[in-house]
C-alpha cells in the first residue's frame, strides 16, 4: 500500500507530497494534533454533559421531586476536578522533561561544567548492569564531543550519557530520568514532569468515575419515575420530555419491579429521548476509558514499586534473557579496575559465550585479562540475585519522582 502511494506521488507529483509530509515542520504539526484532539473531545463532552445529562435531565427531576443540594455539591467536585485535569495536563506539556544539554551547557565555565557534570553523576550513578560508565564521567571534556562519539557519548547530541537517561528521536534531545514519550502530551515524561503525568492519568480516572456515577443517576432517575411516581408527575415528565405514549407503553411491556434487567437501560438510552441517548453514549464512553487510565497508572505504579522506569524495562528484559540463558556472569576481584574503568562492590558483569568472557558493557572480549588468582567468575543463577540500585522502596521512589528532593 505504502508503494503504491509512493510511485503514485512521483508519477503525479514529482514527489512533493512526499517531501511536506516528511519536513520537520510538518512532524511538528502532527505531534500537536493528539493533545489538540484530547482538548477538543474534553471540551465537547463537558459541553454535552452539562446540557443534556445535568441541565435537561437531573435537574428537571430534581426541580420536580428533591431540593438542590445535590446541585451545590455537583459543582464543587466538578469544578476542581476538570481543574485539576486540565492543569495537570497542560502542566505535563509545556514543562521540560529536564534536557541534559541544559543540565551540562549552562555553565559558561569549563570548571563549573565539571561539577555540575559530576552532581548529576553523583545523582544518576551508574549500576554497571544497565548503565555504563566509560569514563565520560571524569574526563576533561565538557563540551560537544566529535561527530564520531566515542562510547558513553550520545551519538545524536554528541554529549556525555548520564545514568537513567536517554535521547528521544521524536524531540531530539537527551532527558534526565527519561521515561517515554507520550504522544498525548506531544512530550517526553522524564525527571521534571512525572509528577504532571500521573496526576494527569489520576485525575482522569475520577472524572470519568464521576461522569459515569452522574449520568446512571441521571438515567436511574427516568427509568425510577415509572415505578414509584404518580401518574400526575409522570404526565410532567412525559410532556417535558415529550415522551411518546407508545414508547411509555413499551416499558411498560418491558419492565415491572420484579424483573428490572438491562434492556430496561437500553430502552431508556435508545428510545426515550435525546437528553437520555446523549448521557448513555457519554457513560458508555467513560466506561471503556476508565480500564485504559486504571492500566497505564497500574502500569506505572507498578515500575515505581520495581524502582525502574518505562525505558528501564526493556533493559531490564535483556538482562533476564542472559539471566535464562545461563550467560550472565559477575567477576569479583579486588581490582576491576584491570577489565573496567569502573571499580564497583558489585563487581563487573559478563556475557559468556562457550569459553569466551566478554563485557557486557562494551561486549569486548576479555577472557585472557581474568586473573583466577585474585578473583571468581560467578554465574547469575536468577534475575534477584541482581541489585538495582535504583530501588530505593516504593514510597521512597515515588517521593522522588513527585517530590524531586534534588533540584538540578
Amino acid at each position: 500500500m505504502t508503494s503504491n502511494l509512493t510511485w503514485f506521488d512521483e508519477r503525479f507529483f514529482g514527489d512533493r507530497v512526499s517531501q511536506i509530509l516528511t519536513h520537520p515542520f510538518a512532524y511538528k504539526v502532527y505531534g500537536w494534533l493528539t493533545p489538540f484532539l484530547y482538548v477538543v473531545v474534553l471540551f465537547k463532552c463537558v459541553q454535552f454533559f452539562l446540557k443534556f445529562t445535568y441541565i435537561e435531565t437531573i435537574l428537571v427531576y430534581e426541580d420536580q421531586f428533591i431540593d438542590y443540594t445535590e446541585d451545590t455539591r455537583f459543582w464543587l467536585i466538578i469544578v476542581p476536578s476538570l481543574l485539576i485535569n486540565v492543569g495537570s495536563f497542560t502542566m505535563a506539556i509545556i514543562t521540560a522533561p529536564g534536557d541534559v544539554e541544559s543540565a551540562l551547557l549552562e555553565e559558561k565555565d569549563d570548571e563549573l561544567r565539571r561539577k555540575k557534570q559530576q552532581r548529576l553523576h553523583n545523582i544518576f550513578p551508574y549500576d554497571g548492569l544497565i548503565f555504563f560508565d566509560f569514563g565520560q564521567g571524569c574526563g576533561e571534556k565538557m563540551m560537544r564531543c566529535p561527530e564520531n562519539a566515542p562510547q558513553g557519548y550520545c551519538r545524536t547530541c554528541r554529549l556525555p550519557k548520564i545514568a537513567r537517561s536517554k535521547h528521544c528521536n521524536s524531540c531530539g534531545k537527551c532527558f534526565l530520568m527519561f521515561d517515554h514519550h507520550c504522544i498525548w502530551l506531544n512530550n517526553c515524561v522524564g525527571y521534571k514532569n512525572y509528577r504532571y503525568f500521573l496526576l494527569f492519568l489520576s485525575s482522569c480516572i475520577w472524572v470519568f468515575s464521576y461522569a459515569v456515577y452522574m449520568c446512571h443517576k441521571a438515567l436511574r432517575y427516568v427509568v425510577n419515575s415509572y415505578y414509584y411516581n404518580s401518574a400526575a408527575k409522570v404526565a410532567v415528565i412525559q410532556s417535558k420530555f415529550k415522551l411518546d405514549v407508545v414508547v411509555l407503553e413499551r416499558f411498560r411491556l418491558l419492565t415491572d419491579r420484579d424483573s428490572f434487567n438491562w434492556r430496561c437501560w437500553w430502552w431508556v438510552i435508545s428510545d426515550t429521548s435525546k437528553q437520555c441517548e446523549v448521557t448513555g453514549i457519554l457513560m458508555i464512553m467513560c466506561c471503556l476509558f476508565i480500564p485504559l487510565c486504571a492500566a497505564f497508572l497500574g502500569e506505572h505504579l507498578w515500575y515505581l514499586y520495581l524502582g525502574v522506569t518505562t525505558n528501564e524495562t526493556l533493559k531490564w528484559d535483556y538482562v533476564q534473557h542472559l539471566v535464562d540463558m545461563k550467560a550472565l556472569h559477575r567477576y569479583d576481584c579486588t581490582d576491576t579496575f584491570k577489565l573496567s574503568r569502573r571499580e564497583g562492590k558489585e563487581g563487573l558483569y559478563l556475557i559468556r559465550d562457550g569459553v569466551r568472557f566478554y563485557r557486557l558493557s562494551d561486549g569486548y572480549d576479555v577472557t585472557d585479562s581474568i586473573d583466577y588468582s585474585s578473583g571468581r567468575v560467578s554465574a547469575i543463577q536468577s534475575i534477584e540475585d541482581l541489585d538495582n540500585i535504583y530501588d530505593r522502596g516504593f514510597w521512597n521512589n515515588l517521593k522522588e519522582r513527585i517530590v524531586l528532593g534534588v533540584k538540578i
